[in-house]
């Protein structure tokens, strides 16, 4: 291993450590490359006074521009491999490194594996995978994934490949275990494919988002099932045909004491009635937005 992969490598080990970053900016500048050391101790500087209050940071404007122009002068220099990455894609810096990216499904199937061996890894999102859903779940490197948007904005691209058996369903959600944020909106999600859930092991989903689907009250009841309410922090399940039946399973089947996790849940626009809300409300209190 050479002297760089092995202070990337501890880079990624040691993620919320500052001092084997700066000695990788030690490295680079004894190496030729001034602007990449000098980035990643401009943005260690900036990470450690932004918390402090925007009064207190009007004294650091001169640190704060700097970054911004090695980030508009060099920024080909400060991406390294992921240069190649086309310009509709979203990246954020933070202490030095990519901390975040996201790209359209099309861009990440071509460049999945100069992402997934990024390091260290940053946060992955991808968007409108129902254009390309069953390529993405036969992708070998979904598992730096961590936000998935289904949304496609080329229906015409869904018919000959939204067809995905069962095993290949299962195989590729399984491969996802740094998923934290899934975004189904209106991708034609049903009961059936709640039943699935029950055979998917997501550790790190936090985000559940399935709203204008085709889901009912037996769907509600699977996802219940599932290990999803044990880790969730926010769920949405408004604009589906959920009715008080529903509501009452949620109400009566989601985890109670330190194992309610859930932050934020949406029932909008479904046909739960007055006796649904009541049990919903007296179960989430204002953690529930059903209006």
């Amino acid at each position: 291993m050479s002297d760089e992969n092995a202070l990337l490598a501890a880079i990624a080990a040691n993620p919320h450590e500052d001092t084997p970053r700066l000695m990788y900016a030690d490295w680079l500048q004894e190496n030729g490359r001034p602007v990449r050391a000098e980035f990643i101790r401009v943005q260690i500087e900036i990470a450690r006074i932004d918390h402090l209050p925007r009064q207190a940071l009007n004294q650091y404007v001169d640190l704060f521009q700097r970054n911004q122009e090695l980030i508009d002068d060099h920024r080909g220099e400060l991406l390294g491999p992921l240069a190649v990455l086309p310009a509709e894609t979203q990246i954020e810096f933070r202490r030095g490194f990519p901390e975040f990216i996201e790209l359209p499904v099309r861009s990440f199937l071509t460049h999945s594996e100069r992402i997934a061996g990024q390091r260290p890894l940053p946060r992955v999102g991808v968007t409108g995978v129902a254009d390309r859903w069953l390529a993405f779940l036969m992708n070998p490197h979904t598992d730096c994934v961590t936000q998935l948007s289904g949304y496609s904005n080329h229906p015409e691209d869904l018919a000959p490949e939204y067809s995905v058996s069962e095993e290949d369903l299962i195989d590729g959600v399984e491969r996802m275990t740094r998923l934290e944020s899934l975004d189904l909106e209106g991708c034609a999600v049903s009961d059936l494919h709640c039943d699935l859930a029950f055979n998917f092991s997501v550790p790190s989903l936090r985000s559940l988002d399935l709203s204008n689907n085709l889901i009912t009250d037996q769907g509600v009841t699977d996802l219940i099932r599932t290990t999803l309410p044990g880790h969730l922090r926010r769920l949405i399940l408004g604009g589906n045909d959920i009715t008080d039946a529903g509501a009452i399973a949620l109400a009566e089947g989601w985890p109670t004491g330190a194992a309610d996790r859930l932050e934020h849940l949406n029932l909008r626009f479904t046909n739960i009635g007055q006796v649904g809300q009541a049990a919903l409300l007296r179960r989430f209190g204002g953690r529930v937005d059903l209006f």
